[in-house]
C-alpha cells in the first residue's frame, strides 16, 4: 500500500467505511501479528490481541497525526494492547529478586543454529512478566525506567526480570543444544 493509498484508506476508516477498514486490516495484519506474537504465549492469544488492537485503531484513529508515519503509531497501539491484555489475564504476578548465580553463557555462534521461529518459541515459553520485560527492553528498546512506569513496577524489578529472562533463555538454548547432541550420538 502506497503512502497515498494509506492516507485515503485512513480517511475512509475515520468515516467508518467497512471496505477501508478491511483494506487497512489486510495491509497491516502480518506486521501486527509479528509484534503481538512476541508478547503472547501462543499464536491464538496473539491473534486475539491483534484484533483488540485493530478495534482500538478503528475507534481511535482520530488521535493519529497524519504528519507522522502510521506504522510506528500502530506498533505503539499493539504494544499497549498486549500490555493491557497481560494485566487483564494475569492473576498472580510474582516478582522475583535477582539471583546472584553466574548464568551459563551461550556462545553467539550457537544462535546461528536456530531459526527466528524457534528463538521466538523460546521467548514465548518465558513466564509472562519476563516475556513482557524482555520484549519491551531487548526488542522495543525501552529503558527500565519507562518499562517500570508502563507496568507499574519498580525499576529494579524490571532489571531483575530482564536478567531472569535472559538466564532462562540461555538455559533453554543450552538444554536444546544438549538434547540435540544426545540425539545425534544415539543415531551414530
Amino acid at each position: 500500500m502506497t503512502a497515498e493509498e494509506l492516507q485515503r484508506t485512513i480517511k475512509g476508516c475515520r468515516k467508518n467505511n467497512l471496505l477501508d477498514q478491511r483494506a487497512l486490516y489486510q495491509a497491516f495484519y502480518r506486521y501486527g501479528l509479528s509484534i503481538c506474537v512476541r508478547y503472547c504465549e501462543n499464536s491464538e492469544t496473539a491473534r486475539e490481541v491483534l484484533n483488540d488492537a485493530f478495534l482500538k485503531v478503528f475507534s481511535r484513529l482520530n488521535t493519529y497525526d497524519e504528519r507522522f508515519p502510521f506504522q510506528p503509531w500502530f506498533a505503539r497501539v499493539l504494544t499497549n494492547t498486549a500490555i493491557n491484555h497481560y494485566r487483564q489475564h494475569v492473576r498472580d504476578i510474582r516478582m522475583l529478586d535477582l539471583e546472584y548465580a553466574e548464568p551459563e553463557s551461550v556462545p553467539a555462534e550457537i544462535l546461528l543454529n536456530y531459526s527466528a521461529e524457534v528463538l521466538l518459541g523460546f521467548v514465548q515459553r518465558l513466564p509472562p512478566m519476563y516475556r513482557l520485560v524482555f520484549n519491551l527492553h531487548a526488542l522495543e528498546g525501552y529503558e527500565h525506567r519507562e518499562i517500570a512506569e508502563m507496568l507499574g513496577i519498580a525499576e529494579g524489578t524490571s532489571k531483575s526480570n530482564l536478567s531472569k529472562a535472559r538466564m532462562k533463555l540461555q538455559k533453554m538454548i543450552l538444554e536444546s543444544e544438549r538434547s540435540q547432541d544426545s540425539y545425534a550420538r544415539k543415531r551414530i
